[in-house]
């Protein structure tokens, strides 16, 4: 019986470290690109000279590291079936922006963010970077995105406009006939802005995250 993916476990294996595909690959001298399509689950059964020095990096057995064998604590604590925590991409502003064309060897190196947050198909995470949404999303601030929720009046949205490559993220809200944008920071701009169709919503924030101390 196998208990997760190798995909699934390295996955968790590297949150748990707070290590990234790129220094894990350096660490374990294996080609970064190899590893990439391990995480991305686009290598579903790797070769045994690519698991051997990752399980012995995780100081695990590779049967354990191929999903045959369970992990103390693993597997209970992240059974994608039943477990309501998901991992998702941290992506910067750019990458939100052309999401469609991110590959999954690209989505495999991002760090992941841990959420509890119901989030649909190709969820992920973005970082405030500056003091445009405040005082609801100070700079800093994680934010989980759901690319799969219905748009509707008044929610936070990720949009990119028109001629612009970098996404942003506004309050969004309607009249019954059109959606307008609008910035909350009451020092900055704080008109409305008309959505066209030329515009994209990249998705909705679902869940905000930030340190509190």
């Amino acid at each position: 019986m196998r208990f997760m993916t190798v995909s699934q476990i390295l996955k968790h294996l590297m949150f748990m470290e707070d290590i990234r595909v790129s220094e894990l690959a350096r660490r374990v001298n294996i080609p970064q690109q190899t590893l990439q399509r391990v995480v991305a689950g686009l290598s579903p059964n790797p070769h045994e000279s690519t698991l051997k020095p990752l399980a012995a990096y995780f100081q695990i057995t590779v049967e354990q590291l191929k999903g045959f064998q369970e992990i103390p604590g693993l597997a209970a604590a992240f059974d994608p079936d039943n477990s309501p925590w998901k991992e998702l991409p941290l992506l910067d502003w750019d990458e939100a922006g052309k999401l469609k064309q991110l590959t999954p060897e690209l989505l495999a190196e991002k760090k992941r963010i841990l959420t509890e947050a119901k989030v649909g198909q190709n969820g992920f995470a973005l970082q405030m970077q500056d003091s445009s949404m405040e005082p609801v999303y100070p700079a800093g601030t994680i934010l989980i995105v759901d690319p799969t929720y219905p748009l509707s009046d008044r929610l936070y949205v990720i949009v990119r406009l028109r001629g612009e490559s970098r996404a942003i993220i506004r309050w969004i809200t309607t009249d019954g006939r059109d959606y307008y944008l609008k910035l909350l920071n009451p020092d900055l701009s704080n008109h409305l802005v008309k959505l066209t169709p030329e515009d994209e919503i990249c998705g909705v924030v679902v869940q905000a995250k930030r340190d509190l101390v």
